[in-house]
C-alpha cells in the first residue's frame, strides 16, 4: 500500500473514529484502527464490538493496500507533525512506513485480514434527516439517560423512526425528555419497504453511541443523513462517515404514561433569565445536597426561586413571569432544570403544573413558523417544599 492525504484530513479521520476504539480491549486488534486504500480516497475504520465507526478521507493512491495502526500511536503521530502532505506505505510484513517532511516513524501493524467486519445493516426503509436536526434532536434528550448500569434499558434512548418523522426519549426516571422532528422517509436498496423495529415501537442506542454521533454532525447544512435500523443494529450514515451501534434488548418503559394530559397552572418566563437565576442559587448548594430549588409566585408577574442548604445559608432570586391558574409552589431538582435550560434556543419556556405532588411539563415556547411535526416536552418528577 502506498497513499499521500492532508496531514489535517487524515489527522481529523483518525481522531473520529479514534474516539470508539477499545482501551480495555483483550483483543490486541481492537486498539487498532484499519487503514484501507482504493480509487481515490483512504477508508478508516475502528470498532469495540459495541459501536463501529467508518470515515474515508481523500488521498492519492498509488498502491491500493490495507493495514492495521495501533490508534494512540497514530493519533499523537500525527497530532505532532506540521500541516501538510504525509506519505504512507505498508510492505508486506505490515511495517508501516509515514513520512512527512523531514519525519520519518516505522511502525508495526497487524495484517487487515484480521480486523472484524462491521455489521451490515440491511437495505429496506430509513428515514432522512439534516444533520443539524438530528444534533439538536441528541442534544435536547441525551442528558436525561440514566448512568445507572443496573438498569440497562434506561443507559440509551428510545429511537422511533416513524413515517415522516424521527422521535428520541430518555429518561432516569426523574424525568423524561420526549423530542420529536420530521424526517422525510425514503426507500432503500430493491425498492421494497421494510418494517424494522425502529418503525413501530422504537429500538434502544446506547447513549454512546448517540454521543459519538453528536460529535461529527455538521450544525450547518451539510449532507443529510440516513437512518436504518434493523432487529439488533442502528446505521447513521452520509457522505463520508457511517456509524453502526449495536441496540440495547428489551422493551423500553411506557413513557407516555407519565406526561401529564392536563394542567391547573401556568408559568412562562424567559429562559435565559431563569437559567441565569437558578445557576446563581445552585451555587449555594454542597455538590451532596438534594440540590433543591422551590418556585413560588408570591407577587403578580413575578416569581421567587430560593434554595436553602443548612448552615450553608440561603438563596433568593426574583424574575419576571406570565402566571395563569392557582398559585405556584413547587421544588424540583435544580441541575435537572438546567440541564433542559443549557441546550433550549427557544427565548420562552412554559412550566405546566397540576399540584406540588405531581410532575411537571417544560416546553420550550418556539418563536416564528414551526415545522410540521416539532415537538419537544420535558417532564420532571418534583421533589418535597421545605
Amino acid at each position: 500500500m502506498k497513499v499521500f492525504c492532508r496531514r489535517k484530513d487524515l489527522y481529523e479521520g483518525v481522531q473520529t473514529v479514534g474516539r470508539v476504539v477499545s482501551a480495555r480491549s483483550t483483543l490486541p486488534i481492537l486498539s487498532h484502527i484499519l487503514l484501507q486504500a482504493s480509487e481515490d480516497r483512504l477508508r478508516l475504520v475502528a470498532t469495540d464490538f459495541e459501536i463501529g465507526m467508518d470515515v474515508t478521507v481523500p488521498a492519492s493512491v498509488d498502491v491500493e493496500g490495507a493495514v492495521t495502526v495501533p490508534a494512540r500511536l497514530l493519533i499523537d503521530i500525527l497530532g505532532s507533525l506540521p500541516d501538510t502532505d504525509v506519505a504512507l506505505s505498508v510492505d508486506e510484513n505490515n511495517v508501516i512506513e509515514l513520512k512527512c517532511l523531514r519525519s520519518e516513524y516505522v511502525l508495526r501493524g497487524l495484517p487487515a485480514q484480521e480486523f472484524p467486519k462491521l455489521p451490515e445493516v440491511e437495505d429496506g426503509r430509513a428515514v432522512e434527516v439534516e444533520q443539524a436536526l438530528l444534533r439538536q434532536l441528541i442534544n435536547e434528550t441525551i442528558f436525561a439517560v440514566s448512568t445507572d448500569e443496573t438498569r440497562a434499558l434506561l443507559t440509551g434512548a428510545l429511537a422511533v423512526l416513524g413515517d415522516g418523522f424521527i422521535k428520541m426519549v430518555a429518561t432516569d426516571t426523574h424525568r423524561l425528555a420526549v423530542s420529536t422532528m420530521p424526517a422525510p422517509t425514503v426507500v432503500l436498496g430493491a425498492g421494497e419497504e421494510e418494517e424494522g423495529p425502529g418503525f413501530d415501537s422504537g429500538v434502544i442506542v446506547p447513549a454512546r453511541a448517540l454521543r459519538e454521533l453528536a460529535r461529527v454532525l455538521d450544525v450547518e447544512d451539510g449532507p443529510k443523513l440516513q437512518i436504518h435500523a434493523t432487529r439488533n443494529q442502528i446505521l447513521f450514515r452520509m457522505e463520508g462517515m457511517s456509524l453502526v451501534s449495536r441496540l440495547i434488548d428489551g422493551q423500553f418503559p411506557n413513557f407516555e404514561r407519565v406526561i401529564p394530559k392536563e394542567c391547573q397552572k401556568r408559568l412562562v418566563l424567559n429562559a435565559q433569565e431563569l437559567l441565569a437565576a437558578l445557576r446563581r442559587a445552585s451555587s449555594i448548594l454542597p455538590r451532596e445536597s438534594a440540590n433543591r430549588v422551590v418556585l413560588r409566585t408570591v407577587e403578580e408577574g413575578l416569581v421567587d426561586i430560593t434554595a436553602e442548604a443548612g448552615e450553608v445559608g440561603r438563596a433568593h432570586e426574583q424574575i419576571e413571569a406570565r402566571h395563569e391558574g392557582d398559585a405556584v409552589e413547587i421544588a424540583f431538582n435544580v441541575r435537572y432544570l438546567i440541564d433542559m435550560l443549557s441546550i433550549t434556543e427557544a427565548e420562552s419556556v412554559v412550566i405546566e403544573l397540576t399540584g406540588a405532588l405531581n410532575p411537571g411539563v417544560m416546553k420550550p415556547v418556539f418563536e416564528g413558523e414551526v415545522p410540521e411535526g416539532r415537538a419537544y416536552l420535558y417532564v420532571l418528577m418534583p421533589m418535597a417544599v421545605q
